[in-house]
């Protein structure tokens, strides 16, 4: 038989790419080992939150990396293109703290 050609529609958005002041921050942090969905998890949080005129705040190697100060603020730019990438660009760890 013949397989249907499927492809999704590209939807263009008019929602805010940059947080407001009135926002809130709220921070995302990975612990354990990296796992499949991670990168586009993380993009979607990002994506949503500042949509909805929050600050994503990514906290880089876990608990380890909170604990060091290692998180800054995610903008739409910095997860551009990470849903199809392998790992954890946040980084990720087993921590004993």
């Amino acid at each position: 038989g013949r397989l249907a050609h499927l492809s999704t529609p590209y939807i263009t958005c008019d929602l805010p790419k940059t947080p407001r002041e009135d926002g809130f921050k709220f921070g995302i942090i990975f612990c354990g080992a990296p796992a499949p969905g991670m990168n586009a998890c993380l993009r979607v949080l990002v994506r949503t939150g500042i949509a909805h005129g929050s600050t994503p705040i990514g906290i880089r190697n876990s608990f380890d990396g909170f604990a060091q100060g290692e998180y800054s603020e995610l903008t739409w730019p910095d997860v551009h293109g990470c849903a199809i990438s392998g790992g954890c660009i946040l980084g990720t760890n087993r921590s004993r703290i």
